[in-house]
Order: C-alpha cells, then sequence, then structure tokens
C-alpha cells in the first residue's frame, strides 16, 4: 500500500503565514501624493456672451452662450470670477466691472461688434511660476435681425404627454398680418388647428435659439401663451405653452409642450 505523507497543523501554520505575508505585501501600496495644483488655474480672461432683456426675466427663459444675438442687450461674464480687477472695451467704452450688461442701438444689426475683456488676478506662483496675473481676450458678439433667428420654419414633432401622434408647426417671426398691415410673430397648429399672430410689443422676445410668445384669446384658438426653445444642434424644439382647452365647455387655461425636430 502507498503510503500518505502526514500533514500537520504545524505545517500549516507556516504556509498560511507566509501567504498572508507575500500577499499582503503585493497588494500594499503607497497612496499617490495629491496633485495640490490639479484643480487651480493660471489667469485666463475667458467670457460668456449672453442675449438679455433689461428688465424682468421672461417665463421659463434660459440664458445661455451665444457669439450670435438678435437681441440688442447683451450680459457678459466672465468664466473666472476670481480677479481682483476686470475691464471690458467695447467700441470706445471702457467699462471695469467684474459683470455687465449693455444695451446697443439698432444700427449694429448685421454687423460685428468687438469686445475686450482684461483680467488681473493673484497668481499662484507655486503651481504657475510664468504666470504674471494678466490676460486679455477679444471675442466679437454678431448682431443679427429678429428675422434671423433660429426659431423658424417647421418642425415635426409630438406632444410631450402625447408621444405617438406627431404632426407639424410652423413659425414664422415675421409673417405679414393682412389685417393689421404689418409683419408680425405666426404660428401655426401648436394647439391644433389653431393659426395666429402675435402682436410685437413687449410680451414678444425674439432671441437667437429662444422665443417668448403672448397674446390673447382670438376667434378660433382663445389664449396661447409659451417660450420655444432650439437645442445647440439647431434642429431640436422644445415649445413650453399654456393655452385655452376650446374641448372643455369650461374653457380652462392648460399648459403643456410640444417637443420636434425641424423638418427637412
Amino acid at each position: 500500500m502507498k503510503k500518505i505523507n502526514s500533514f500537520y497543523p504545524s505545517h500549516l501554520f507556516w504556509v498560511v503565514w507566509v501567504s498572508l505575508l507575500f500577499g499582503l505585501g503585493a497588494c500594499k501600496q503607497d497612496p499617490e501624493t495629491p496633485n495640490p495644483c490639479a484643480a487651480l488655474k493660471a489667469t485666463r480672461a475667458a467670457f460668456v456672451i449672453e442675449e438679455s432683456f433689461g428688465r424682468v426675466v421672461p417665463w421659463k427663459w434660459d440664458y445661455y452662450a451665444t457669439d450670435t444675438v438678435c437681441r440688442l442687450i447683451i450680459r457678459l461674464n466672465p468664466v473666472d470670477s476670481s480677479g481682483f480687477f476686470y475691464e471690458w472695451q467695447i467700441g470706445a467704452g471702457k467699462y471695469q466691472k467684474r459683470n455687465i450688461e449693455i444695451e446697443f442701438p439698432e444700427s449694429v444689426l448685421g454687423t460685428s461688434i468687438p469686445i475686450t475683456l482684461i483680467m488681473k488676478k493673484t497668481p499662484n506662483l507655486s503651481c504657475f511660476p510664468q504666470d504674471d496675473g494678466i490676460d486679455t481676450v477679444r471675442k466679437y458678439v454678431h448682431f443679427l435681425p429678429e428675422t434671423e433667428t433660429l426659431i423658424k420654419g417647421e418642425f415635426t414633432g409630438h406632444y410631450e404627454d402625447v408621444p405617438n401622434e406627431e404632426f407639424t408647426i410652423l413659425i414664422d417671426p415675421s409673417r405679414y398680418n393682412t389685417t393689421y398691415k404689418k409683419n408680425q410673430i405666426y404660428i401655426n397648429n401648436l394647439v391644433r388647428g389653431c393659426d395666429r399672430y402675435f402682436i410685437k410689443g413687449l410680451e414678444q422676445i425674439i432671441g437667437y435659439r429662444e422665443m417668448v410668445f403672448f397674446d390673447g384669446a382670438v376667434p378660433n384658438c382663445e389664449l396661447l401663451a409659451g417660450i420655444a426653445k432650439l437645442a445647440t444642434n439647431r434642429s431640436e424644439l422644445q415649445v413650453f405653452f399654456y393655452y385655452t382647452d376650446r374641448s372643455d365647455p369650461k374653457l380652462p387655461t392648460k399648459t403643456r409642450s410640444f417637443i420636434g425636430k425641424r423638418k427637412s
């Protein structure tokens, strides 16, 4: 009979001890020393241009960065707010403020205006030894008339609460109204079967990628008001609006959302 070698508990102890010793040694790692400069940045004078209004922000309006505008009032905001000096150079004007809102005359429509920002901050020389704490950047803002807004044309989509029923709406920022003998915002079929104009005024705001519309009741579709927003891809549109529900005898005011894409 073949003899089986005995395996004593003392042998088992040494095997386990050696395994743990080398295993723990292999897994043990010194934690990486965090880089104190990782979250810091050298002085950089970047800024964002936004369309503005000079008054109360419209319902559901989202400020968005854009170099092209259809508004004569714009906001300028530096990306880095940790500086101690900001100077905006716009035309012949110089403005020493961190954030600024400025209105331009109608004569700028169809032109591009240079905007220069000079920024100063206390540099972190330990992380950026070459940083002198001063930086300058120039950008151009392009002014377009309201008729050049991207919120125009046909869009096919659906109500957010009825995703399986597709239809097409039409938005025209400047269609001639034969009744009032002037160009007005025109929206067709946002409320199914509703075809209407909106008198331009304080309630109507046409931006480059957003549009606010509001008007009272008319015979075929009652009250209709809302805001249209175009995505950065210039194709996807969402319209938040409230309207009079003429299918209900009580004529309640309801809210809804249309989601669509530009019709090719």
